[in-house]
């Protein structure tokens, strides 16, 4: 069985350092963020490498916006194979509601979960090709 919960505590710590920056990101999951490329507006950066032991590795997408002065941001994890149920996340957030669903599409389009949190939402999604295994970690400010 995977030992998910490096996984859980960094997801613990992510929403409790919200608003999320570089430094705090790359802090918090132990990797470098590199940027991909830049537009008016936002920094896209990526890094590869988190890993639950035994298990798969995370890829990470942060987005910040470059306004002077501001503080938006996006954080998406993605798992890269299946290892958590849709029930272990229940367990852990008991109150999700949907918030997304696919629109028939693709079968990568997700169903997402979310759940409040005092600086925007803590998203969970889930695959059409594979409804009881989490895909996606989102972490989004309102």
């Amino acid at each position: 069985m995977i030992d998910t919960a490096i996984l859980w505590a960094a997801i613990a710590r992510l929403a409790d350092q919200a608003p999320l920056d570089q430094a705090r990101v790359e802090e918090v999951l132990g990797l470098e963020l590199l940027e991909i490329r830049r537009n008016a507006t936002t920094r896209f950066l990526e890094g590869d490498g988190l890993l639950l032991v035994e298990g798969p590795e995370i890829s990470v997408d942060l987005r910040l916006r470059v306004d002077e002065g501001s503080t938006g941001w996006l954080l998406v994890l993605t798992l890269n194979e299946p290892c958590i149920r849709h029930t272990q996340v229940r367990e852990h957030y008991p109150d999700l509601i949907v918030a997304e669903t696919p629109r028939g599409r693709s079968p990568e389009e997700q169903t997402v979960f979310s759940t409040p949190q005092a600086w925007g939402q803590l998203a969970f999604g889930f695959r059409v090709a594979s409804p009881d295994w989490l895909a996606s970690v989102i972490l989004q400010p309102t």
